[in-house]
């Protein structure tokens, strides 16, 4: 059990180093169309997505490990969590919990960056949409999805007012 406890400690400290990574690229992202710089979004979004394989590589290793650890605890493997680990084992599992914990904070920043990101798109989305839209017709469209604010609000803007904030 050892052993395996030791392998899943390393796949879970990979999967840190894959998600921090994930977070900078993010991070890099973000910064990117909040200057206008697209054009170096290309790299970016490649970077991401070797680093999206990386991660499915670790999860596709975990399964294994955990089908062994599961085994030595005598429950499915669908049910090895760090909580049953922690209570089976005691103490000596403190580490791997700190790591499956920093994991965990990780993924959280990662998805608030996420929606930061889908909430940029969207809005620059819309803001092209309403020129586009005034330009061609000299009407804004009344109907359809509503913009952002800054605050991350969902607002419908006022006829004829472009969907951006000074």
């Amino acid at each position: 059990m050892r052993q395996a406890m030791a392998e899943l400690e390393r796949n879970i400290d990979a999967e840190i180093g894959v998600q921090t990574r994930i977070q900078e690229l993010l991070d890099r992202q973000l910064d990117i169309l909040l200057k206008g710089r697209t054009r170096e979004l290309g790299n970016v979004l490649a970077e991401a997505e070797q680093g999206l394989v990386e991660s499915g590589r670790l999860e596709a290793e975990r399964g294994p490990l955990l089908q062994r650890i599961g085994a030595e605890l005598h429950i499915p493997a669908t049910e090895v969590t760090l909580s049953r680990i922690e209570s089976a084992i005691g103490e000596s599992a403190a580490p791997l919990i700190e790591r499956g914990a920093e994991l965990k904070a990780c993924v959280a920043r990662i998805r608030e960056s996420n929606r930061h990101v889908a909430l940029l798109l969207r809005h620059s989305v819309l803001f092209l949409e309403d020129l586009i839209s005034i330009v061609s017709s000299g009407a804004r469209r009344t109907t359809g999805d509503r913009t952002y604010t800054r605050a991350g609000a969902l607002t419908r803007p006022a006829p004829g007012a472009l969907a951006a904030e000074a």
